[in-house]
């Protein structure tokens, strides 16, 4: 599979075109290419689905002798027969997407651990495909990466120490141990909480009139340089509008709309700031009217960042390695 994607790729592996501008020489030579790799994806799922039905009967049949003669090599078989399974069934997931989005991208990711990441953010079941020993390989490859590469480490290098101070003091000391522990566990929920809050910090909050940090992706910098710029504009004062009724009255002076425009706002930036203090509060439910819009806004900024956000991939695991294990503390 990684052989196959660093073939079709025009830059190769991730160290080449990860933090870089993809792009194509020959135009021609690449069609070439995609139609190729089609083919070998497509056969590599076939081979993946045959290998995770044959695991699956192997799996079952050493967990059966386990039961029946109780000896340690048959469990010891039954969790090396699931891990595979557990390979052959991403890799089998990872092939399909790989097959549909083929044409519509420059540069697929090679590396399975980026490719369970990328998945883990948009995988809507409870089940995490993003493994803990993906992390250290990650890290492993970023430290590597832009070691081996100057241009890389002078663009990037700024931006991930900034990111990760930022993460430490502005989001992690600031959330409750609850929030801490699922960012240890790496559940999947707390990229996006972490990331809403983030945008909501440069957009809304104390950072809101200071330069947009590098360790966003562009896309996302011009998002929150595009939302300040409406918070402040006749459009803001129509959304606002539109979820109260009070603003309806046609006898009511410019002046009082204006107050109660910002008194409306106000009261919604203090509901987001509530609602993003933890993760247990991010995923209720209880924000309506302008400040679950807004909120949606900032979420939506967010969900285009978790692909291939730097901010994510290299600034959160160095201030998280350093809190204790608040899992094994008890309860307060």
């Amino acid at each position: 599979m990684q052989n196959l994607i660093t073939w079709r790729n025009p830059q190769g592996t991730e160290e080449n075109w990860f933090a870089e501008e993809s792009t194509i020489e020959n135009y021609w030579l690449h069609a070439g290419k995609v139609l190729t790799a089609e083919l070998g994806l497509c056969l590599l799922a076939a081979t993946a689905v045959i290998e995770t039905v044959a695991y699956t009967v192997l799996a079952v049949a050493s967990i059966t002798l386990y039961r029946i003669s109780d000896r340690a090599p048959t469990l010891r078989a039954f969790i090396f027969f699931v891990k595979l399974w557990e390979s052959s069934t991403f890799t089998t997931i990872w092939t399909i997407v790989d097959t549909i989005i083929n044409h519509f991208y420059i540069n697929l990711y090679t590396h399975e651990s980026h490719a369970r990441f990328d998945a883990d953010c948009w995988n809507p079941t409870p089940i995490r495909l993003f493994r803990r020993e993906d992390t250290r390989i990650m890290n492993d490859f970023y430290n590597v990466g832009h070691a081996a590469n100057f241009h890389q480490q002078r663009v990037h290098a700024d931006p991930q120490v900034e990111g990760a101070k930022f993460f430490e003091d502005h989001i992690l000391n600031k959330v409750d141990n609850e929030t801490k522990i699922a960012f240890q566990e790496e559940e999947p929920a707390v990229y996006l909480f972490c990331l809403t809050k983030a945008v909501y910090i440069y957009t809304f909050g104390e950072k809101k009139e200071e330069p947009i940090p590098r360790f966003f992706q562009e896309a996302t910098r011009e998002a929150i340089e595009l939302l300040r710029k409406e918070s402040q504009s006749k459009d803001a004062l129509q959304a606002i509008e539109s979820h109260t009724e009070s603003l309806a009255n046609k006898e009511a002076t410019r002046e009082a709309i204006e107050r109660l425009r910002k008194e409306i706002q106000s009261k919604a930036l203090q509901a987001i700031e509530s609602h993003t203090e933890s993760l247990t509060n991010f995923e209720s439910d209880e924000l309506k009217g302008y400040g679950k819009t807004l909120l949606n806004r900032l979420k939506g900024i967010a969900t285009r960042e978790l692909r291939g956000s730097l901010f994510i991939r290299c600034c959160l695991q160095g201030p998280i390695s350093k809190l204790p294990d608040l899992s094994s503390q008890p309860a307060s």
